[in-house]
């Protein structure tokens, strides 16, 4: 897995954070 990907999917998880 590229790390850029890991990048994007852990931008992901902390925005789902925010909003739950």
């Amino acid at each position: 897995i590229c790390k850029g990907a890991l990048s994007l999917i852990s931008l992901q998880l902390q925005q789902m954070d925010q909003f739950s």
